[in-house]
C-alpha cells in the first residue's frame, strides 16, 4: 500500500494545481474584460463630456436670448462599472479611487442634467407660482453643472483612461 503514496500524492498536486491554474486564468481572463468594457464606458463618457459642455454652452446662449434649446442632455454611462465592480475592486490598484470617485461624479452630473431638463421643459414642481426665477435657476444650473463636468470629471476620466490603456 505504502509504494502508492508517492504516486496518489503526485497525482493530487498535479490535479489541484491544474485547477488552481484553470482559476488564475479564468480570473484573469474576467480581469481584462472588465478593464477593456470600463476602458470603453470612460472613452464614452468623455466624449459625451464634450457633447453636453457644447450643449451647455448652445442652452446658456439660447437663455439669454430668451429662447429654449429642446436638444436633450446626454446621459453619462454607468454600466460598465456597476456590472465589473466586483471585479476591478479585488484587485489593489491605485486608480480605484479614482474611479469610484469619477461615478460619484457622474451620478451627480445626470443627476444635475435631469434636473436641468425637469426645468427646462416644466417637468415637477411649479417653481414660478413660488417666486422663483426659472431662468436664474436654470443657469445657476448650468454653469454649475459645467464647472463639474469641466473642473472635476473631465480630467479624472482622462487620468482614469491613461491608466486602463496601460493596464490593458
Amino acid at each position: 500500500m505504502w509504494e502508492y503514496f508517492p504516486s496518489i500524492i503526485t497525482s493530487l498536486f498535479v490535479a489541484l494545481s491544474a485547477v488552481w491554474f484553470s482559476h488564475w486564468l479564468a480570473r484573469k481572463s474576467e480581469y481584462r474584460k472588465a478593464i477593456r468594457s470600463l476602458k470603453d464606458e470612460i472613452t464614452t463618457n468623455i466624449q459625451i463630456c464634450d457633447q453636453n459642455c457644447k450643449l451647455i454652452d448652445s442652452d446658456l446662449n439660447f437663455l439669454m436670448e430668451g429662447k429654449m434649446l429642446y436638444t436633450p442632455y446626454l446621459p453619462f454611462n454607468e454600466s460598465a462599472w456597476e456590472v465589473w465592480k466586483a471585479v476591478i475592486l479585488r484587485r489593489n490598484s491605485k486608480v480605484i479611487s479614482k474611479i469610484q470617485e469619477s461615478y460619484f461624479y457622474i451620478a451627480i452630473v445626470n443627476n444635475l442634467l435631469r434636473r436641468i431638463e425637469e426645468l427646462k421643459f416644466g417637468i415637477g414642481p411649479i417653481y414660478g407660482t413660488l417666486g422663483i426665477d426659472i431662468k436664474e435657476t436654470r443657469s445657476t444650473n448650468i454653469n454649475a453643472t459645467k464647472g463639474i463636468i469641466l473642473g472635476n470629471l473631465l480630467p479624472q476620466l482622462k487620468d482614469i483612461k491613461e491608466f486602463l490603456e496601460k493596464e490593458s
